[in-house]
This record gives structure tokens, sequence and C-alpha cells, in this order.
């Protein structure tokens, strides 16, 4: 069992995702971003494998901030920094917790659940 908490406590962030974001109302998905000629981003369902066919192009590193804020991405203090130095970096991901109209506007079907 210690390995299993081990492995937990790595992955902790996503556990409390997964369990704060299991909410009926909404999906949870992951957005992954790069700055490679502009930011590009890519969205990823919870079980991160499964891509949503949205992908956007920006030139300001602002619009990332906007569309965590606009996902409920940024929950704590920490989770603000992570994302600030992931847009210093250049790259990073964040999961969000969208409404059933923010999620299918990535391309998204299905029942939430």
């Amino acid at each position: 069992m210690k390995v299993v908490d081990d492995f937990r406590f790595l992955f902790a962030y996503a556990f409390w995702m997964e369990n704060r974001c299991g909410n009926p109302t909404g999906r949870v998905v992951y957005m992954y971003f790069q700055q490679r000629d502009g930011w590009r981003c890519q969205f990823l369902e919870a079980d991160l494998k499964t891509p949503l066919p949205c992908k956007l192009v920006f030139a300001e590193d602002d619009k990332i901030r906007e569309i965590v804020l606009r996902g409920n991405g940024l929950p704590t203090a920490e989770s603000r920094q992570m994302l600030e130095y992931a847009i210093r970096t250049g790259r990073g991901g964040v999961f969000l917790k969208l409404s059933d109209e923010q999620y299918a506007k990535l391309g998204g079907t299905g029942v939430a659940g």
C-alpha cells in the first residue's frame, strides 16, 4: 500500500482535481499550451488520451491566462504561480472545469458526468 500512497502523493494535484471537479454539471479537460509561432493550445479529455477537435493559436500570453481563469483552472495561489512559471518557460498544461456550453465550444460531445 505504501507504493500507492507514494504514487498518489506524486500526482496529488491530478487526484485533487479529479475529486474536486467531478461535478455533474461540468466537464474536466486538460489544456496543453506551447509557444511556437504563437501560443498553441490543445485540449484533451480528463483521461489525458482523447483529444478534443478544437485547437487555438494566440499571439499574446494573456489569452492563456484568460482561458484558464474562465475555465476555473486556478483554484489556489500555488496553481497561479505554476501557470506563470509555465508561461515563462514556454509550455505547460492545466486542468479546466468547464460548463457544458464551454465544453461544447471545444467540440466535446456527450453528457457530462
